[in-house]
């Protein structure tokens, strides 16, 4: 499987990334994802209450719970612009189909983007015990339901944000190698190149999509790459554990019986093992695992996407 050429695109409340079109007129700039990830992405953006005609400055909105269901209307509850807001999530979608984004960062706790629970208010303004999704951002993850998906507060935690990189670059690899022109190969090739990253997150997961892609001879190639992306898009979902990661680099070890010294290997070792118990980040033991692999030259494992990481973005160091 090729490397990857294009560009990455990623959807984006504008908020983040410095617009000033927040309901207060002010922006909510997030310094990780426009100082860092924006070397590294193309960003499409969108302010979905702006995109409904909605003013700089304006009112304030919000998810009600009505007999109806849930609407979305100004603090008032005199307007209600769920329509609006449907019919401009539909032609976004089209957009960004077409832009072919390969993951998706919303702005935290927003009716419109919010995208892990967003308060709802009964019609007398209470908070319910209930929580949803921002409007906008439930039409984009039902239109995409393989898309990383993440928030802007949750992307300063170790773990989401290595989980986001991992999977956005993972998608990117499928957009121009599988979708573009499905094949048997060509989903062997991914799977052949994830099968690590896979690992991280479930052995029996792995061996699910492995039988899959084994037993495709009667399957239409289309159904048959639908359905695997759909099973590695919620096989990934969430962060892989520690002791998961301890044993994809046991795994790696065994590359390398033949060429290490009792030096080397028993070195290699005790990084795996001070990872395990908190002493030193990721980085230590798979940067050791990199410098192997260029040393002996191990083809199989010199494009495995779970060593595929841009250094720069630091994304193993805290780990």
């Amino acid at each position: 499987m090729k490397p990857i050429k294009g560009t990455i695109k990623i959807g984006v409340s504008a908020c983040m990334i410095g617009d000033a079109v927040r309901y207060n007129g002010q922006a909510a700039e997030d310094r990780f994802v426009n100082r860092e990830l924006s070397n590294f992405v193309d960003f499409v953006k969108v302010c979905p209450e702006v995109g409904i005609g909605l003013g700089i400055p304006r009112e304030t909105i919000r998810l009600v719970k009505k007999e109806k269901g849930i609407r979305l209307v100004n603090h008032g509850g005199d307007k209600d612009f769920t329509e609006a807001m449907n019919e401009f999530s539909e032609q976004s979608s089209e957009k960004m189909q077409s832009e072919g984004i390969s993951g998706f960062i919303f702005k935290k706790s927003s009716p419109s983007c919010g995208a892990f629970r967003v308060k709802v208010y009964n019609e007398k303004g209470v908070t319910q015990h209930e929580s949803s999704i921002g409007m906008y951002s439930a039409h984009i993850q039902k239109r995409f339901p393989w898309l990383p998906v993440e928030e802007d507060g949750r992307l300063n935690d170790a773990a989401l944000r290595h989980n986001f990189i991992a999977r956005i670059f993972a998608i990117k690899r499928w957009q121009e190698n599988v979708a573009i022109k499905p094949s048997i190969k060509a989903l062997a090739d991914f799977h052949q190149i994830h099968k690590y990253m896979l690992m991280s997150y479930s052995q029996n997961g792995l061996r699910e999509l492995g039988q899959l892609v084994a037993n495709s001879e009667d399957k239409n190639i289309f159904d048959l790459t639908q359905e695997y992306l759909l099973k590695f898009a919620e096989l990934t979902k969430k962060p892989a554990s520690q002791s998961k990661h301890v044993n994809v680099l046991y795994h790696f070890i065994g590359y390398f019986t033949q060429e290490l010294d009792d030096f080397d290997k028993k070195e290699m070792v005790e990084n795996i093992e001070k990872y395990r118990k908190g002493l030193i980040p990721l980085v230590v033991p798979i940067s050791r695992i990199r410098h192997y692999v260029k040393k002996y030259n191990v083809e199989y494992l010199s494009n495995q996407a779970y060593l595929d990481y841009p250094e720069e973005l630091c994304v193993l160091n805290k780990l």
